[in-house]
């Protein structure tokens, strides 16, 4: 995808400042998008699993209670997320005692949130009249205290454009996770048994992030440079916290005016459509945030990256939530089982909800390349506060106006934060709705065949999987040759990246 957006592009030198130094010259964009893509596959396919013999193991109502501890947690983070890993990209020059400074800062943080997340517990134990959510909650506090050597390890390594490393960290977290959790639950441990997992995860990612980074990570304790750090984190803060906050506080709202199972059917339904985005999106716009900052380090023009970008994501996520709406129902049913069906609703109008999103392709990574976060953070509150509203409101009625809500919020986020996009990027509407339009043939033509089957067959809630499995190759069949036909991006990034030129080194082109 975006790894050969700039073509040929290699990175800076190293910073004398920093002991050790970005990859090697030889290593391309277009490798480290291999090594991202085709490992979050992997890691996709491990919590997929992982998530269908949960699913099994626990009833809605233990979904829910640890829904609601993983939405305390977020509260929290929302809170501590003061973008240090984007920080560590972006920064022009990071020696090793800014580099300690971070490490520093956000490790008083951690410690500071996990505080605040154990008396939250009792608070939300109180509001909601669910005792059980005192030791979910108060386990992934753990978990919080972990965070600051992988957040700064993280930012280190997609810095120096090493994601074969942060793949290894990704998919260990993913199976360390898996596996505890699984073992947990089928040992009777519940609720309990996704926050071990996820607290063993953690630690398996810092650990990973420290053997990879530690001459790097060995620094002093240190506040230099602490307000330069700042201005960029209270911006990066005004974002997170309010968004995430509203977010958060949207799962809440809809515990205490219906149930512990509703909240289960919710989380499970977002579950596949998180799945999906870890599994497809995530990968492809984690490299757009490097590719862009270091194109700017070179002065280099943006508009062409961002375009590539935006077609290949709107391509990829347009036709793979556009099947998993069209087919709901028989996935919800595969996936977890009869007993969860009443949330294949939620899930169609959440696929609707990203959908809407990828309008607007990375609209933090790009401002924070061009150092024009500022200019998004009210956009993003306002938007926020909307969907909060709109969400509520819908959980007043129902479970499935309360996710329609969801789709109103993106909506919103999309009218609001196109124009500072285009002005970021450099771009007019009219070069990104002929991006748009080849995008929206191709998905169309990848959800026809599922749409036209399940009409002919009234919608059947149970379907049989080598169906589901034809429906969706011959759509994928299909739209390729709708990328074919119009020349699309992906057809070169493929070439490029199946290319054993991709991996020779720059210099012996």
């Amino acid at each position: 995808m975006v790894s050969s957006l700039h073509e040929g592009y290699a990175l800076p030198p190293p910073n004398p400042g920093m002991s050790g130094g970005p990859t090697s010259p030889g290593q391309s964009i277009r490798v480290s998008a291999f090594f991202t893509v085709g490992g979050s596959a992997l890691q996709f396919s491990i919590l997929f699993f992982g998530s269908v013999i949960i699913a099994r193991l626990l009833t809605p109502e233990e979904m829910g209670v640890f829904a609601i501890a993983v939405t305390a947690n977020g509260l929290v983070f929302a809170l501590q997320n003061t973008g240090v890993s984007q920080y560590i990209v972006a920064e022009q020059t990071l020696s090793a005692r800014r580099l300690g400074a971070l490490l520093t800062l956000q490790a008083l943080q951690s410690a500071a949130m996990a505080a605040v997340l154990v008396l939250l517990s009792f608070a939300l134990a109180e509001i909601l009249d669910e005792p059980r959510v005192v030791p979910a909650i108060s386990l992934l506090s753990v978990a919080t205290l972990l965070g600051p050597w992988e957040l700064v390890a993280g930012g280190l390594l997609q810095r120096e454009m090493r994601f074969g490393r942060l793949f290894v960290i990704s998919v260990s977290k993913a199976v360390v996770t898996t596996a505890v959790a699984i073992v947990a639950a089928a040992n009777g441990f519940s609720y309990a048994s996704l926050a071990l997992g996820t607290v063993a995860g953690a630690a398996a990612g810092s650990a990973l992030g420290l053997a990879f980074c530690w001459r790097r990570i060995r620094v002093r304790p240190n506040l230099e440079g602490w307000r330069h750090y700042w201005r960029f984190g209270s911006a990066m803060l005004g974002i997170t916290a309010v968004t995430n906050l509203c977010s958060r506080t949207g799962i809440i709202v809809l515990g205490r005016l219906t149930d512990m199972a509703s909240v289960g059917l919710f989380s499970r339904a977002a579950g596949i459509t998180e799945m999906v985005q870890l599994g497809v999106m995530e990968p492809l716009g984690r490299l757009v945030l490097p590719t862009l900052a270091a194109q700017r380090r070179a002065g280099s023009d943006l508009s062409r990256t961002y375009l590539r970008a935006a077609a290949v994501i709107t391509a990829l996520n347009w036709a793979a939530f556009g099947g998993v709406a069209v087919l709901a129902d028989p996935l919800i049913a595969l996936i977890y089982g009869p007993t969860w069906l009443p949330a294949a609703p939620v899930l169609v109008w959440l696929c609707i909800a990203r959908m809407l999103v990828e309008l607007v392709v990375s609209p933090i990574e790009l401002m924070v390349a061009t150092e024009r976060l500022h200019l998004l953070t009210r956009v993003l509150c306002v938007r926020s506060v909307i969907g909060l509203a709109a969400f509520s409101a819908g959980a007043w009625v129902g479970l499935e106006w309360a996710a329609a809500g969801r789709a109103l919020e993106a909506w919103v986020g999309v009218c609001l934060t196109l124009p500072l996009v285009r002005a970021a990027a450099g771009v007019t509407l009219g070069e990104l709705s002929r991006v748009w339009g080849v995008s929206l043939i191709a998905a169309a033509t990848a959800v026809a065949p599922s749409a036209t089957w399940m009409q002919m067959q009234g919608w059947p809630s149970e379907v049989a999987p080598q169906i589901l499995a034809a429906l969706i190759l011959v759509g994928a069949l299909g739209w390729l040759l709708v990328l074919f036909a119009f020349g699309h991006e992906i057809w070169g990034q493929v070439r490029q990246m199946c290319s054993l030129a991709a991996f020779r080194p720059q210099g012996r082109r």
